[in-house]
């Protein structure tokens, strides 16, 4: 079986992810999650771009993964989970949701989320 491949932008990815193929922000030359440099978020349009994902998992930290989802080509914003620490309030969701991003998540309910959308067809 092929394994799903899953980019992770959250600097040092922490997640429950071991049987995906991960790329992780660090693997982008970011591993501070709570920064976006302006390097890592072109690298993140460029990845976004040129290969495919079945997730994309961008880790809020503090708003920053706003930039990083603004720098996600267009024709992967489907594929995105935005994640926080805690239920996200619809306030957080807002600036995602303008980009039409749909799907979110809490850190402790990713693995559940991540299953469901990838073996249910929610990505795409």
């Amino acid at each position: 079986m092929e394994m799903k491949k899953v980019l992770a932008l959250s600097g040092e990815s922490d997640f429950d992810l071991e049987d995906f193929d991960v790329i992780t922000e660090a693997d982008l030359g970011n591993s501070n999650g709570y920064k976006a440099p302006a390097s890592v978020l072109k690298r993140i349009a460029q990845v976004t771009k040129e290969e495919k994902f079945d997730a994309i998992i961008v880790q809020n930290n503090m708003g920053i993964g706003v930039d990083k989802a603004e720098a996600i080509d267009k024709s992967a914003l489907k594929k995105v989970i935005v994640v926080w620490n805690s239920e996200p309030g619809d306030y957080d969701k807002a600036p995602y949701q303008k980009l039409g991003i749909t799907h979110f998540s809490s850190v402790f309910q990713l693995r559940k989320c991540l299953d469901e959308f990838i073996k249910g067809g929610k990505n795409g």
